[in-house]
């Protein structure tokens, strides 16, 4: 896609987002019917009587959406190409994926997972004799559905970022935000939405948005409630596919941590090095991703029970793959993800042999 149209495409995608009305002061979710929580960009109510265990937890989260934030966008600068996982090894990804085998007739329509926002580091493999090298490191936690396999190039998603970046003079900065991307647009920042390290957060992803069954098209509509329970804010976005976007086929669901591809490339004869790339993979110790969660359009649930790990890998300057980050099921409801403690690393561009 040109520059001007992929310019264009996301101004049409930020200009189509729908922003819900804040609940009035006083509001009370628990009484409250679902059209009026689909109005306040909330999650709907489970049935308390046929759903206890839904209902409990949907009612813990309610008591952590205190307070709602009218979310303001602007475009991730510097995001990296999108790739996609098709098996259990990925240049990017590390995490879970459910495979839907009756996507055709009971499509996933939600998402969802939990947090605590990391914080980034350095790889110990950066450390000199004089300090850091000077890089920046990015990774993304989130959850999505369609973002395995190629063809299912429409994955509808939403997450935090932290960045560490160090510079020159030794200073180590770190930033984090939380985001929302409907590819083949470019992942929108939530620019007002706070977070820090340590926060705990649920995101959940839907399509079609409950609140557009009525569209011509309502698998091209989604919505993202994003909650940080740490701070009691709650943001949410209604939203329709963006231009050249496909519909929503609800055939997989992922619970994914997501790093830079800085797998070494030839080129000729000419290998690309490490340090060529903008971004790289920090160390992020463990990330774990609870109350994983993914429903089908019938109100069926799955959780990590048959779900296949992914494991995060990169090639050394030998071309060897070396895993990167791992996957782990802690149980049916929760993933692990460990970085490795040191991750393989060259520092120049060699004439192949």
């Amino acid at each position: 896609m040109d520059p001007q149209s992929s310019i264009q495409m996301t101004n049409d995608f930020i200009g189509s987002i729908h922003v819900p009305s804040a609940p009035p002061t006083g509001f009370d979710p628990f009484q409250a019917d679902n059209e009026t929580l689909i109005k306040h960009g909330l999650p709907l109510s489970p049935n308390r009587h046929t759903h206890p265990e839904d209902y409990d937890k949907w009612q813990h989260l309610m008591n952590h959406a205190r307070t709602f934030i009218a979310p303001k966008f602007d475009v991730v600068e510097d995001a990296p190409p999108d790739e996609y996982a098709g098996g259990p090894v990925s240049n990017r990804w590390a995490g879970a994926v459910d495979i839907n085998s009756d996507a055709e007739n009971n499509p996933y329509t939600q998402v969802e997972g939990s947090w605590i926002v990391p914080r980034a580091y350095p790889l110990t493999v950066d450390w000199t004799e004089w300090g850091w090298k000077n890089r920046n490191y990015r990774s993304a936690t989130w959850v999505g559905i369609d973002g395995y396999h190629t063809n299912n190039a429409h994955v509808l998603q939403a997450g935090t970022t932290v960045n560490c970046t160090v510079s020159p003079r030794q200073t180590t900065t770190h930033e984090t935000y939380a985001w929302v991307e409907w590819i083949p647009a470019p992942p929108i920042r939530l620019t007002n939405f706070e977070i820090n390290s340590g926060d705990l957060i649920t995101c959940i992803v839907e399509s079609p948005d409950p609140s557009k069954l009525d569209h011509p098209e309502p698998n091209k509509t989604g919505r993202i409630m994003m909650f940080n329970r740490s701070t009691c804010n709650y943001s949410t976005a209604h939203m329709v596919t963006p231009t050249f976007g496909k519909a929503v086929k609800g055939k997989t669901a992922e619970w994914i941590v997501e790093g830079p591809n800085c797998n070494i490339k030839r080129e000729g004869r000419v290998k690309q090095a490490w340090s060529d790339y903008k971004l790289h993979t920090p160390f992020l110790g463990a990330t774990f991703i609870y109350d994983c969660q993914a429903v089908k359009s019938n109100m069926e649930k799955e959780n990590l029970k048959d779900a296949l790990l992914v494991n995060q890998v990169q090639k050394d300057r030998e071309l060897k793959t070396k895993v990167v980050n791992t996957a782990v099921k802690e149980n049916d409801r929760m993933v692990g993800i460990f970085s490795a403690p040191t991750t393989p690393v060259w520092t120049q561009i060699d004439e192949a042999t």
